[in-house]
């Protein structure tokens, strides 16, 4: 549902406002973050070059995540917990992903190929033992 919403938003056969009640509906307080998010420029697109490697951030509460829409994956302990867990199909960073990039409303920042290990190290959730 969130792909065909923000399909319809990117392609312009909706607006935000058209789809609001839907997303709202389907993803209740999530939504809310999300939108959030993206409003205050919390969604980040990297692109290297000159490999055209695409990173996606999305600021958490604790600290920034990656996002890979294709897969979908996000590194927030949400979709460790809860999506993986079966509880939820979407963590909010995974929304404002979305959402961001159907309504072309994201930081982008250009960065040279041998910035990419840097970008991926800080985005990497801290593993305990």
């Amino acid at each position: 549902m969130l792909d065909v919403l923000c399909s319809r938003i990117s392609s312009g056969a909706a607006s935000v406002e058209e789809v609001k009640e839907a997303l709202s509906q389907a993803f209740s307080d999530r939504f809310e973050r999300a939108i959030k998010l993206v409003e205050e420029k919390g969604v980040t697109r990297y692109v290297f070059k000159p490999s055209g490697r695409i990173v996606w951030m999305v600021k958490g509460r604790r600290r920034p995540y990656q996002v890979i829409p294709a897969t979908p994956y996000c590194s927030c302990d949400d979709f460790y917990f809860r999506v993986l867990g079966g509880k939820r199909g979407v963590c909010y960073h995974l929304i404002a992903q979305r959402l961001a990039s159907a309504l072309g409303e994201y930081v982008e920042i250009e960065l040279p190929d041998k910035r990419y290990r840097e970008i991926i190290d800080k985005l990497r959730p801290e593993i305990q033992l």
